[in-house]
């Protein structure tokens, strides 16, 4: 027969998630209530947690109770200090986690019995290097010159503000003349064009013109899935960033090193433009996250050496004031900006048109 007696030291009731009391310790009906309710580890933990400066150390195999408790974590708490004294499964080395515990112990404020630690007789202590004080002056000197910033107020408020605004340049002649070919092509080494072609004729009569002033010329159009329907027309998604990377995939196939791109998937005419928020997102695929997923793609080959990016749209620009605007459209220009400054191998810029019916 064993002897119930009440604790000599204190400890926290998993199934209550409070100090067990003296009753309740020696109460064999408690005990019973124990192995078959649920455990309050998250409460008891709380209110373990409650006494300030608590270090929890896990006695037992395994670290599960010490990850438990880093997470424990309320509102305006700082993370538990909790400890293991057994290894993971994963680790080979149990001296380790015991070294570990013991400078976590120690940091944490408790005396630590270094004898008894330290087997080796021999072993002496080693001061760490202190800190190296490297000072630098960074000071701002006064200026010695006789130059002083305008700190002059501007009191009219039409020098506040500016406004874009076009400089028309003369105009060009015809272009009967015009070779496709560029300064950078090498003997047996042409440009290769990838027309991007819309679905109001502008890409493919660009094409042809390309063509017929020596140009090789890919057209690209666009479908619900990626197709290649002939050696030089590919078939994408606008929005789906994997067929661009099967369209470049394809274009190193050519042997070319520089590219010319004639993006026209914005362009349209004035009773073919769509409004309101269910076309914004088929705009932006267009727009926007093409020419992005396309310098994604083309930025990711090797073979590629120079690539040029024009991007022909419509309703971006007001430059006469009757223009019609589509400000869906608007967003083509940032990656037309940002790609030259991600890919030093890139150009772009961006040429807006009416097209007419």
């Amino acid at each position: 027969m064993v002897q119930r007696r009440e604790p000599a030291i204190p400890f926290v009731s998993n199934l209550t998630g409070a100090w067990i009391s003296p009753a309740e310790a020696i109460d064999p009906i408690y005990w019973a209530r124990h192995l078959r309710q649920t455990v309050r580890f998250s409460e008891g933990l709380q209110k373990v947690l409650e006494m300030r400066g608590s270090i929890l150390l896990e006695l037992g195999p395994g670290q599960t109770l010490t990850t438990l408790a880093r997470r424990h974590v309320r509102d305006g708490q700082a993370v538990p200090v909790a400890f293991p004294t057994t290894r993971r499964a994963d680790d080979p080395s149990a001296d380790s986690t015991i070294l570990d515990t013991l400078g976590g112990l120690w940091t944490g404020g408790l005396d630590i019995d270094w004898r008894r630690v330290q087997t080796n007789p021999h072993a002496r202590r080693v001061p760490l290097p202190t800190y190296p004080f490297q000072r630098e002056r960074f000071w701002l000197e006064p200026s010695t010159g006789t130059s002083r910033p305008d700190n002059s107020r501007r009191g009219d408020l039409a020098d506040w503000f500016s406004v874009q605004s076009w400089e028309r340049l003369p105009e060009r002649g015809g272009t009967a003349g015009v070779d496709a070919r560029t300064s950078n092509d090498a003997p047996g080494q042409r440009t290769l064009w990838i027309v991007f072609a819309d679905a109001f004729g502008l890409g493919d009569r660009l094409g042809a013109r390309l063509r017929a002033a020596g140009g090789d010329v890919v057209t690209v159009t666009t479908a619900p899935e990626y197709a290649r329907r002939s050696d030089r027309v590919f078939e994408l998604s606008p929005g789906v960033t994997d067929h661009y990377q099967r369209l470049c995939e394809a274009l190193g196939t050519f042997g070319r090193e520089h590219l010319r791109v004639v993006h026209c998937w914005t362009t349209e005419p004035d009773d073919a433009v769509r409004r309101g928020r269910p076309h914004l997102e088929d705009y932006q695929d267009r727009g926007f996250y093409s020419l992005l997923f396309l310098a994604q793609a083309l930025g990711a080959q090797r073979w590629l050496n120079s690539c040029r990016i024009t991007a022909v749209s419509s309703h971006v620009h007001e430059v006469i004031g009757t223009e019609m605007l589509c400000p869906a459209k608007a967003t083509i220009a940032g990656p037309l900006k940002v790609i030259p400054l991600e890919y030093d191998r890139f150009g772009c810029a961006l040429v807006d048109v009416v097209l007419q019916a």
